[in-house]
């Protein structure tokens, strides 16, 4: 009993050390011979090395200390610079690895890389940094069959040359059921795969126009079929008006601040990456703030004729189609400053909410939906009742549009156009305008009601803020303080004014405000205190 038991010791301390042994050399041989295996593909773009490697023979699981990754010999576009604290190859096949020298991995896991991305100055394309990160991945995954992939709260630093241009901060990625033998540059992680979610805790980018990007969260789900960004601001951050004096003519300038985007019920289709290729159920903007601002002190450019809103559809350079776009909480502003006085002015349309239905810039789809509509309610400068409706037909270059606003206090008026009017209006109430607009490339017929009471101005004399009273006194003489249905000299107008095809859509809108404005409110001096010089 006793040579039984000590035979058996015997052989389990020379299984053990033959475990240790061979844990040991096979620990040795993957140090000396991995970076040669997955480093084997002459065609590579980049080189990996590391500083040491563990073996797991029970959990079949090789894990790296030191990752880093470089570019082959010296290159020549955008390239991609990286460090990964810990790696870990998981679930290989050990025969092909110690027999045939062959990486066969289940899932590679890449914990707290740091990358850095360089862009040469002369090709500062904003989309270099995604394709080099997609370009990167898809060399990388390719070495070993892999099936999935995660990278655990990576960090990157953009370089245009010298100079930081950006950062990612915390993003993550899972992708499962990859095949890396089918690739699909369309992809952030270039191959077919089965599910990917993917996070980003903040995102910033400085823009070749001088703009910054700075983006918070980011979400994205292929099997869920959503993607969410929050927190998004596209801004000059020296502001509009600094940066607008940097331009040798005068053009809308646009910041854009949102709560979030979200994306649902995307369609396989889509890509959010490269190529873009955006088609999903919904869209919804919540808290939407864009601010428009226009430089009058700049000489204009060469005239080119502008198109309205079929074109700007038409304009799209990139496949789009969105069953249902959502607009929560928007608020846009239009200002300009003004030549005359040094000043500037500008409006705020607030509360906006609304849909947009059928949008699309795919022929075959505007064939299908033969236009899109448009449904906004909202307010201006936080007051009265605007309802706007919209539809414009994808076959030809018009739009049909109703705009009704209520009740508003004529005063409030001085307080957006002062600078660009000659009097204040002193008392007046709005009951009601509306506007019917039937548009083509050449005129528009409108149908115009102004519904007020109670109507008094001032003019002030010229060049001055001062009251003139006499030229007062006779503007209201001359005025229809009232104009309500019942009234005796009531007027709702109709009328086709000519379109300026050198201005938009939203220009025509204004234009036949204004022009049904002053053909209820007569006197020279009435349309004297509305009218404003362009430039």
């Amino acid at each position: 009993m006793k040579k039984l038991f000590s035979v058996l010791l015997i052989l389990i301390f020379l299984l053990g050390f033959g475990l240790y042994l061979g844990i040991y050399l096979g620990e040795r041989w993957i140090n000396k011979n991995l970076v040669g295996i997955i480093n084997a593909n002459p065609d590579r773009n980049y080189d990996i090395s590391f500083e040491k490697v563990e073996y797991d023979l029970f959990r079949r699981v090789i894990s790296v200390n030191g990752l880093r990754i470089r570019p082959v010999g010296k290159p020549s576009g955008t390239f991609v610079e990286g460090e990964v604290a810990q790696a870990f190859l998981s679930s290989f096949d050990i025969t092909k690895l110690f027999f045939r020298r062959i990486l066969d991995i289940q899932e590679l896991r890449f914990y707290q890389p740091v990358f850095q991305v360089f862009i040469p100055v002369d090709t500062p394309e904003e989309d270099q940094a995604g394709e080099a990160f997609q370009s990167l991945f898809g060399d990388i995954l390719s070495r070993g069959g892999i099936r999935n992939f995660q990278l655990g709260n990576a960090h990157s630093t953009i370089f245009l040359g010298d100079e930081v241009i950006g950062s990612v901060i915390n993003l993550n990625i899972v992708a499962n059921d990859l095949s890396t033998d089918s690739v699909q540059w369309s992809h952030p992680i270039p191959f077919e795969y089965g599910r990917i979610r993917m996070s980003i805790d903040s995102l910033g980018y400085l823009l070749t126009n001088g703009q910054e990007l700075k983006i918070g969260k980011v979400n994205f789900d292929t099997k869920a079929q959503t993607f969410l960004v929050e927190d998004v601001m596209l801004r000059f951050p020296e502001g509009l008006e600094a940066a607008s004096r940097k331009l040798d003519f005068q053009t809308d300038l646009i910041e854009v601040h949102l709560d979030s985007l979200y994306f649902q019920g995307f369609e396989a289709t889509s890509n959010f990456y490269s190529d873009l290729d955006l088609r999903a159920q919904k869209l919804e903007l919540s808290g939407f703030r864009l601010t428009d601002f226009r430089n009058k002190f700049k000489p204009r450019p060469v005239e080119e004729a502008k198109p309205m809103f079929q074109g700007m559809i038409q304009k799209i350079g990139f496949p789009l189609k969105l069953d249902t776009l959502l607009i929560r909480n928007g608020n846009i502003t239009y200002g300009e400053n003004v030549p005359s006085s040094g000043e500037h002015w500008d409006i705020h349309f607030t509360h906006l909410e609304g849909t947009v239905t059928r949008i699309t810039s795919i022929p075959e789809y505007q064939m299908i939906y033969s236009h899109f509509d448009a449904k906004i309610k909202g307010k201006i400068e936080g007051k009265g009742n605007l309802v706007m409706d919209l539809q414009v037909p994808y076959d030809r270059d018009e739009f049909r549009l109703s705009a009704d606003f209520r009740n508003f206090k004529l005063t409030e008026i001085n307080a957006i156009l002062k600078p660009i009017m000659n009097g204040d209006i002193v008392d007046g109430q709005l009951h009601r305008m509306n506007l019917d607009i039937h548009a083509n490339p050449r005129e528009a017929r409108v149908n115009f009601v102004f519904d007020y009471t109670d109507l008094k101005i001032e003019l002030f004399k010229k060049g001055t803020q001062k009251k003139n009273k006499l030229l007062s006194s006779v503007a209201n003489l001359a005025l229809n303080h009232s104009n309500m249905p019942g009234d005796r000299k009531y007027l709702a107008p109709s009328y086709t004014l000519r379109r300026n095809v050198y201005r938009g859509p939203f220009y025509l809108m204004w234009q036949s405000t204004k022009d049904g404005m002053l053909n209820i409110v007569p006197g020279g001096a009435a349309k004297d205190i509305l009218r404003s010089s362009e430039k």
